[in-house]
């Protein structure tokens, strides 16, 4: 049956992706979605950002034509402007120095941190590679691993189920080779020097939480120990004693980064250790790729564009009313345009240093989200 056209005109009316991207900028951040959803988030997002730059660039003249409004009203001809003038001039040329060395040193220190961070991703992904050789071997000898015999009722229940056996076995190999994929493309030995990046770690980490989900609970991991064992499903009801592999090339490479003193490296329980390990190791690498390779300096740009307004309002003002002898009717305005622009850029100023500062101290504490 079909709508009416009036119904239908507002539905095609409503699916116009604008009112997506408009219900995206007021909505929270989203965790999961479509494509078109995290794209429209980006749109939403880039759109914020201009809008707020937008808005700076017009308050600060909109509230400098009212400070002059008001100091044509309110300062009386008792008042000595040139005397104020000539003390606001000098107190914003002695601020806008200290600001802009300080400024600087901020600057120096952004440097320093983010050399830092670029120390401590070559640390992490050194530490990760080494695991992703012995995940690489895992798979090789998965691979190569004898297909078990399958109890035929749990097969067949299986296949009515959609996820035949073998299938759980193929979905872990291929999250392994999500993880070794490209592991020789960076580092100081094989890639030349270079920096992973957050797109490849971020595969990495995808693939580790996936694997450690399935082997977290039972109703995923009974299939995989099916794969490997032959074991109908229904009768696994824990990890311990499951063999995983017995290749000694496995061994060979966790020896390069955790000697091995017994056989606990063949069982399934040592590799969800060593994948919960690993995950974690791969969320802190991931981490520091987005903050060194999204390196913005957001913060300091913006302090920079105060010191700009300060410069302006408190010495370009002041200057020009004490300079020019024709703007002598104007003084009275021109003074309170310089000393409320003056208090309320240190004002924005210090905010902006307060919440710089604080950030710098979690990123020392290794506790600020990226």
């Amino acid at each position: 049956m079909k709508l009416p056209v009036p119904r239908r005109i507002f539905l095609w009316f409503r699916g116009w992706r604008v009112w997506k991207i408009l219900r995206a900028l007021r909505g929270p951040r989203l965790s999961f979605g479509t494509q078109e959803d995290f794209d429209n988030e980006s749109i939403a997002v880039g759109i914020k950002k201009w809008l707020r730059r937008a808005a700076y660039w017009l308050l600060v003249p909109t509230v400098s034509v009212a400070l002059y409004i008001i100091g044509q009203r309110v300062l009386g001809s008792a008042t000595d402007v040139d005397g104020v003038l000539r003390d606001v001039l000098a107190a914003a040329s002695l601020t806008s120095g200290l600001l802009a060395a300080g400024l600087m040193n901020a600057t120096s220190q952004t440097k320093e941190l983010r050399r830092r961070r670029v120390d401590e991703l070559r640390a992490s992904q050194e530490a990760l590679q080494p695991i992703q050789r012995a995940f690489d071997a895992l798979a090789m000898s998965l691979a190569n691993r004898p297909r078990p015999t399958f109890d035929a009722n749990s097969a067949a229940l299986r296949a009515r189920a959609g996820w035949g056996v073998g299938k759980s076995l193929e979905h872990f190999m291929h999250n392994l080779g999500r993880v070794t994929s490209g592991w020789n493309t960076h580092g100081e030995y094989f890639g030349g020097g270079k920096l992973i990046t957050v797109e490849q770690i971020a595969e990495v980490e995808r693939a580790l939480s996936d694997m450690s989900g399935v082997l977290l609970r039972r109703k995923h991991f009974m299939y995989l120990v099916e794969d490997l064992t032959g074991t109908p499903a229904g009768k696994v009801n824990t990890l311990d004693g499951v063999r995983l592999t017995y290749w000694g090339g496995v061994e060979y490479a966790l020896n390069r980064f955790r000697p091995q003193t017994d056989d606990s490296w063949q069982l399934v329980s040592f590799w969800e250790d060593l994948i919960n390990e690993t995950h974690q190791l791969a969320v802190r690498t991931l981490g520091l790729a987005v903050e060194v390779h999204y390196h913005n300096p957001t913060q300091l740009r913006v302090m920079f564009t105060h010191l700009a307004w300060l410069t302006v309002v408190g010495v370009g003002v002041p200057l020009a009313a004490v300079t020019f002898p024709v703007l002598g009717a104007h003084k009275p305005g021109l003074l309170m345009v310089g000393v409320g622009g003056l208090l309320l850029v240190l004002g924005s100023t210090l905010v902006m240093l307060y919440r710089w500062i604080t950030q710098r101290r979690l990123h020392d504490e290794g506790r600020l989200e990226v």
